[in-house]
């Protein structure tokens, strides 16, 4: 039996530039738990992390349910267990070539990545169990020399998305 995709929605912390929220596509594995099938472009959140939930009733107290819309859709208040990929984020200058981000990307899955996903000039890179974060930071700095329109954000390993690293970015419980 297939599990059934859905949504999270993790409610952001005001910031330019950002939306309000991001939906993250995701599978149900408990009561008010969910793996997710994407990584976030805006907190430490990687592909195979299991948050935790809740239904968003609509209150807006400020309690981590974002803007209280009242859709029972599930709310991110949490990282219940990180995943075992690193994850990468990368943001890229404006004058960045889609062609030239998917070549680049492309010739990193040698080193250890699994896949990238790009948008709004912010690259995504999941990378292997085994290829730890330090192993990522320190092929990405190589591989990012030489090219002045690729700025290393940061990189996150399972230790790295904790509840205090996903509340810097996202209002949670």
């Amino acid at each position: 039996m297939t599990a059934k995709v859905t949504s999270v929605r993790l409610s952001l912390r005001p910031r330019a530039l950002q939306p309000d929220d991001e939906r993250l596509s995701a599978t149900r594995v408990g009561d008010n738990r969910y793996r997710l099938l994407t990584s976030s472009f805006f907190a430490p959140l990687a592909v195979g992390d299991i948050v935790a939930t809740d239904p968003d009733c609509g209150s807006g107290s400020g309690s981590g349910s974002g803007s209280g819309s009242g859709s029972g859709e599930p709310v991110i208040v949490g990282i219940a267990e990180p995943g075992d990929l690193s994850l990468s984020v990368i943001r890229l200058d404006d004058d960045v070539p889609a062609t030239r981000v998917a070549s680049v990307t492309r010739s990193w899955c040698a080193a250890g990545a699994s896949w990238s996903e790009t948008r709004d000039g912010i690259v995504n890179t999941v990378w292997r169990a085994e290829v730890d974060a330090d192993q990522v930071y320190d092929f990405l700095s190589g591989a990012l020399r030489g090219r002045p329109d690729w700025h290393l954000v940061g990189v996150y390993g399972p230790q790295d998305r904790t509840r205090r690293a996903l509340g810097a970015a996202a209002l949670i419980a």
